[in-house]
């Protein structure tokens, strides 16, 4: 007999506690309750961070590019162009190259593009110059201290036993 006056203080304890959620849905009252079961919420929000954490790694890759450099200067403008010569006696040089640069150029009535040709030129019979002055160790001696100090991080003691 007790056992059924508990069952049914329970039911009628579910009950009410239905009705009067059902009561506060239709008065459009929405709260929050704190929820004993901690273990479950915190199951739940991590899965949830897995999820976006994989969204936010997919999302990132996708979205790297490539830098594009200046935008070129239109095909259909005029070009003038000025070419530059170094000065003074070239008959013992050899042009080894030229810098190009195109700048935009206007005048009150038409653009056009302004390109400088700069050459560069070096001695034809040039003597190769000593990386140290009054040196007795060539060039791939000191690349290989440079490279031991800097590259190995060697101490130069030990460099030099």
């Amino acid at each position: 007999m007790k056992l059924l006056l508990t069952e049914k203080t329970a039911n009628e304890a579910s009950l009410k506690s239905q009705i009067t959620e059902l009561k506060c849905q239709l008065s459009d009252q929405s709260r929050e309750r704190f929820v004993s079961n901690t273990e479950e919420l915190l199951m739940e929000a991590s899965e949830e961070t897995k999820a976006t954490q994989k969204e936010k790694l997919t999302c990132q890759r996708g979205t790297t590019q490539k830098h594009l450099g200046r935008t070129k200067l239109p095909d259909h403008l005029p070009i003038e162009e000025i070419a530059i010569h170094p000065e003074g006696d070239l008959s013992g040089m050899v042009c080894i190259g030229k810098e190009i640069k195109g700048v935009l150029a206007c005048v009150p009535t038409k653009y056009y593009i302004k390109r400088s040709i700069r050459y560069k030129y070096a001695p034809k019979n040039k003597a190769s110059k000593p990386v140290i002055v009054k040196d007795i160790l060539g060039v791939s001696v000191n690349a290989a201290i440079l490279v031991s100090k800097y590259y190995y991080h060697l101490p130069l003691d030990r460099i030099l036993k």
